[in-house]
């Protein structure tokens, strides 16, 4: 049977000093939680921050989103290739509000997840 994953979306919510309290609040609390894995999705901006305090850790660090290229001319957005140099294990992709507020298809979704495969991140698929 598959672990079951749980990932805590932090939004666009907390500060860097709330950042570091949770994530040693959580990374303290790991033992709590043998039979599934656990992880946090920070603002892209502590994505850093939250490898650094979870390295060597079993707390998984979560980019909110990416975009499908590689590379390129896209002001303003961060490549799976990014956030794999920064260490991040795992990348949100579907979720309602960037279907809603920024038009994203199945299709643009499906680059998403492709791109993150190639770089070894593993895709959180929000489906519905």
């Amino acid at each position: 049977m598959r672990r079951k994953i749980i990932v805590g979306n932090w939004k666009m919510n907390l500060d860097g000093k709330s950042v570091e309290n949770l994530i040693t609040g959580l990374v303290s609390r790991l033992g709590d939680f043998k039979h599934l894995d656990v992880g946090v999705a920070p603002p892209f901006v502590y994505l850093p921050m939250a490898v650094c305090l979870a390295k060597e850790k079993s707390l998984a660090i979560a980019a909110q989103n990416c975009y499908p290229e590689s590379r390129g001319a896209f002001t303003g957005e961060i490549s799976p290739p990014m956030l794999a140099d920064i260490g991040v294990d795992m990348c949100i992709v579907g979720h309602s509000e960037r279907r809603r507020y920024f038009n994203e298809s199945n299709e643009f979704i499906a680059r998403k997840v492709r791109t993150l495969i190639d770089n070894n991140i593993k895709p959180i698929l929000c489906v519905g």
